[in-house]
């Protein structure tokens, strides 16, 4: 007896798999045709004049498409074009700002059935990018997105970026008042949306040092439209080292201000050479923190703490970057400072007996200091340290002094301290011409100075007092 059920079965499921190849073909077949139709509406030079109309717009400087376009449908409109250039502002050195080898841009679908491009993403592979300023407080980033009205597209929609990813950047900055550049490579940029801010994730070289940045920072619609602080938080990390930034960069007429609390630490000179030469010259390990106001070219370090080779000073630096002349301004404090930990190292001759010739000097019979050069730059520091251990000297206390260097000339008045029970005040001029003798004018006062403060000072050892019985002649 045939199975009846079991053949019923058997073509409900054929009849089933029919229908759903008929609906796969169907939509199939839809999605063929929608291809194509997007296809006819907007061809390749459509989309490009639709894409350059909406970065111009959100810019306010000419896009262009110079190389080969193709378009991706699915599972986004994806235009991938070569040579892609956005200019640069009209002073700027080159014409060009932006040049990238190739662009992939994702576009909204909704927004392009309405005919307007709304851009969701940009990849870009190989790029060349100038970044400049002319030294009058203009800046080749300052964007001027068009004003409703100034175009034939008023509703153009502001670029909204959900992702960015950046791979083989070279970035110059030019500095044209100060005559200076930088050159830094970008192996990989990734940022990502993530509601009011974007997700940082990077991987840059400067000269040969390798650095990872990751972090939060504002969205690029906050870059361009000039009107508002651009936030960040930002964690910057190379071999021996680490920055940390948190606070604002202004946009748009604020431009070139900064305002930011800093972190620095570093283990080694090596791993902040490319930052700063000043810096690597500190003595090692290095740790700082301070709040930061930039205003053009002042830069304000407040609240300013510094390690240097375990030893803390407090205080605030200013430093003006005008060319030609840039100056530092600085008030640091300390409770205790030993210069032996940081390479100063005072030798001494070999003792000799008090009683076998003439006693030598209190402070030895070699120089303290030499003076080869001075800042060029002019520089005014105000400190105040506790206790200040000098090898070879008395310990100081309450040391107190101004200095100002300028056009090779030091002059550190006035200065106090305390030494062997007593105080010395006073001032120090050095004038240091280009092929002369330096010239070194010292003037002190001292009051209540303990002899015996001085002791271990003399020759062999001897104490103060004996040795001032040995230099006075025997009566019998």
């Amino acid at each position: 007896m045939p199975d009846i059920a079991g053949t019923t079965v058997s073509k409900r499921s054929r009849r089933g798999w029919r229908i759903a190849g008929i609906v796969l073909a169907v939509v199939v077949l839809l999605l063929a045709a929608a291809a194509i139709g997007l296809r006819m509406a907007f061809p390749p030079a459509r989309i490009s004049a639709l894409l350059a109309e909406q970065v111009s717009a959100a810019t306010g400087r000419a896009f262009r498409i110079d190389g080969d376009l193709s378009i991706r449908l699915l599972p986004t409109i994806a235009v991938r074009a070569d040579d892609v250039a956005l200019a640069n502002a009209e002073w700027g050195s080159r014409p060009d700002m932006f040049r990238f080898r190739r662009a992939a841009f994702d576009v909204s679908l909704r927004d392009l059935l309405d005919r307007k491009i709304r851009i969701l993403s940009i990849e870009v592979d190989g790029a060349d990018v100038l970044l400049e300023a002319d030294g009058a407080g203009r800046y080749n980033w300052q964007m001027a997105p068009r004003a409703p009205g100034s175009g034939k597209q008023t509703t153009t929609p502001p670029l909204a970026l959900d992702r960015l990813r950046l791979s083989q950047v070279h970035i110059r900055y030019r500095n044209a008042g100060k005559g200076t550049s930088r050159d830094v490579d970008i192996e990989s940029l990734d940022l990502q949306g993530q509601g009011d801010h974007d997700r940082l994730s990077a991987s840059f070289k400067l000269g040969p040092q390798q650095w990872a940045v990751e972090g939060d920072v504002g969205r690029p619609a906050t870059l361009l439209s000039g009107t508002d602080e651009w936030p960040f938080n930002l964690r910057l990390a190379t071999g021996g080292a680490l920055v940390t930034a948190s606070g604002g960069m202004g946009v748009g007429p604020r431009t070139g201000t900064l305002s930011a609390k800093l972190t620095v630490r570093a283990d080694n000179a090596e791993a902040l050479s490319q930052v700063s030469k000043a810096a690597a010259a500190l003595p090692m390990p290095f740790e700082a923190s301070a709040d930061l106001q930039r205003n053009r070219d002042e830069w304000r370090f407040d609240a300013l703490t510094l390690s240097l080779a375990g030893q803390l000073l407090s205080g605030r630096i200013t430093w003006m970057a005008t060319q030609p002349t840039p100056s530092l301004d600085a008030e640091l404090s300390s409770a205790e400072i030993d210069l032996g930990k940081w390479g100063a190292v005072r030798s001494a001759g070999k003792p000799a007996p008090a009683e076998s010739g003439p006693r030598k000097p209190v402070f030895g019979d070699k120089p303290l200091l030499t003076i080869e050069s001075l800042p060029e730059l002019p520089v005014r520091l105000a400190i105040g340290v506790d206790r200040l251990t000098v090898p070879g000297l008395p310990v100081l206390s309450s040391v107190k002094a101004r200095a100002v260097s300028d056009k090779g000339r030091l002059a550190i008045d006035p200065v106090s301290f305390g030494v062997a029970g007593g105080e010395v005040k006073g001032s120090l001029a050095i004038a240091l011409s280009k092929g002369a003798v330096p010239r070194t004018d010292v003037q002190l006062t001292a009051r209540s100075l303990s002899v015996d403060a001085f002791d271990g000072l003399w020759s062999g050892g001897v104490s103060s007092r004996e040795a001032v019985r040995a230099s006075r002649p025997s009566c019998r």
